[in-house]
């Protein structure tokens, strides 16, 4: 768990999920982050991912040296609330460290993601919401505590999001006076 806001600027290979707490700003900075097989970040209601180096890279691990191909890794999930309203793009985009109570967000301003796998056509490079088969860490409630985690933010302004089936998967998200058409930028 990722349980104080901080940036990471040095490379690493993570081998474990990244789960971002509620309250928590993580942000990726000039670092090229490798992730083993099946690894993933979940970012939580209340928390945020910003990846904002030029330099930065979300990736998978080497699988083979002489060829320099990562194996594919888990992505990135975040949680929202399905019936709650989102908060406007520029209170988003201008402060870093915004939080929301009710939506995780991730902020994609430059940088790479690159070679999320692809489960039977499932989660895009980021998710917004939980999917299958990243949906382990849902508190037990069956299929309506699944649904009520809609509503996660992801906005690009700039970056890559590369070698994957889906760059973004957004679900149903039914809060009252938006729809999937006006917050996609």
């Amino acid at each position: 768990h990722v349980t104080t806001s901080q940036t990471w600027a040095t490379d690493m290979t993570i081998d474990q999920h990244v789960i971002i707490d509620p309250g928590v700003v993580l942000t990726i900075g000039n670092a090229t982050i490798k992730f083993k097989s099946d690894c993933k970040v979940l970012v939580n209601r209340n928390a945020r991912l910003n990846i904002s180096g030029v330099s930065s890279k979300l990736t998978g691990s080497i699988a083979c040296v002489a060829a320099d191909i990562p194996l594919p890794w888990g992505g990135i999930q975040v949680w929202g609330t399905q019936d709650q309203p989102h908060p406007t793009y520029s209170q988003v985009i201008s402060n870093s460290g915004y939080l929301n109570a009710n939506h995780g967000i991730v902020y994609l301003s430059s940088g790479t993601i690159e070679y999320v796998k692809d489960f039977m056509a499932g989660a895009g490079a980021i998710a917004a919401g939980p999917s299958w088969p990243f949906d382990q860490f849902l508190p037990s409630g069956g299929s309506a505590t699944w649904i009520n985690h809609f509503g996660g933010i992801a906005i690009t302004t700039g970056g890559e999001i590369t070698q994957c089936r889906k760059g973004v998967e957004l679900q149903a998200y039914p809060a009252t006076g938006q729809t999937n058409e006006s917050i996609c930028r």
